[in-house]
C-alpha cells in the first residue's frame, strides 16, 4: 500500500520514479510513453504498464531501446482517430517505396537502426499503413506481438 501512494504522490508531481533495482516504473499514459522514447537513452528499457495508449505520431525509438508491454492481450498501442495519413503515399503492389510515408506506422524506426526490441503488445492501426516501419534494420527483436487492422502491412 506504502509503495502505491508513493506512486500515486509521485505521478500528481509529475515526477519519474526509479525502482530500487534501478529499473524506471512502467509508465503509464500515452504523454509518459511518448516522452519515455523521446527523452530517453539508447539502450534503456521502456516498459508499459496494461491500459491502451493513443498516439498522435509515430514512437521513435532509439538504437538499442526496448519497449515491452505487459502482454499482447493487456498493452494495446493504438492512434487518435484525428491521425489519420492519406492513403494515396501507400506503397504500389510491386512494392515501390519511392513516395511512401514512413511517418504513417505507430512505430518508425530510423533507417539503419540497431537492436530495437518490440514485445509483449498489441499493436493496431485502423487508419494507419502498418503498425511498424524499418528500413535495412539490424538484429531488430519482435517478440509476443499481436498486429491487428492496419491498412498495408504489420
Amino acid at each position: 500500500i506504502l509503495m502505491r501512494l508513493f506512486r500515486m504522490l509521485v505521478g500528481v508531481l509529475g515526477l519519474s520514479f526509479v525502482c530500487p533495482l534501478g529499473q524506471a516504473a512502467p509508465v503509464k499514459t500515452t504523454a509518459e510513453l511518448v516522452a519515455a522514447v523521446n527523452d530517453g537513452a539508447a539502450d534503456s528499457t521502456i516498459e508499459i504498464a496494461p491500459g491502451s495508449y493513443e498516439l498522435a505520431a509515430p514512437l521513435e525509438p532509439k538504437s538499442g531501446m526496448t519497449i515491452k508491454g505487459a502482454g499482447a492481450d493487456k498493452t494495446i498501442i493504438t492512434h487518435t482517430a484525428a491521425w489519420k495519413p492519406s492513403a494515396k503515399s501507400l506503397p504500389d503492389p510491386e512494392m515501390k517505396t519511392q513516395g511512401l510515408d514512413s511517418r504513417a506506422y505507430l512505430i518508425r524506426l530510423a533507417d539503419k537502426s540497431s537492436k530495437v526490441t518490440i514485445s509483449d503488445l498489441t499493436l493496431r492501426g485502423p487508419q494507419l499503413h502498418g503498425a511498424i516501419y524499418a528500413y535495412e534494420p539490424t538484429d531488430m527483436e519482435l517478440t509476443r506481438l499481436r498486429i491487428e487492422d492496419t491498412l498495408w502491412s504489420g
